[in-house]
Formats: C-alpha cells, structure tokens, sequence
C-alpha cells in the first residue's frame, strides 16, 4: 500500500525497511512465497481488500487479481 507509513513504522519499532520499488508483485510474492509458505490448513490463507462501492459500480476490473492466484 504506498499509503501506509512503512518507513515511520519500521524507524519506531527498530526495524529496517526493505523497499521493493519497481519489482512486479506477482514476481515479490512468488519468492517471498519460498520462505513464507500459505498454510495449507486453514480454509482461506490469503484475503484481498474488496472494491470500494464506487468502483464497484462503476464494474471496475482488476486483472492483477488473477496473476495473484497463479
């Protein structure tokens, strides 16, 4: 989310930021995947965000959505 405050939350918990600018997400999440596997024993181990009402409306599409489940 570029709207979160990363870089103020990782300095107030001592933590370091690792930016992933540039890199396609489909591409980050298949290595972040290698050492962070889904669990296989819950019935949905990965949540999108929903549409906002508007974009919903408006039949927004979000093909990016479909990479993720690959």
């Amino acid at each position: 989310d570029s709207n979160f405050p990363s870089e103020s939350v990782a300095r107030a918990n001592g933590a370091r930021l690792i930016l992933c600018d540039g890199l396609p997400i489909p591409k980050l999440l298949r290595h972040i995947l290698k050492l962070f596997p889904l669990d296989q024993y819950v019935p949905q181990p990965v949540a999108l965000m929903d549409l906002v009402d508007n974009d919903k409306s408006k039949g927004l599409q979000v093909p990016i959505w479909e990479q993720y489940k690959q």
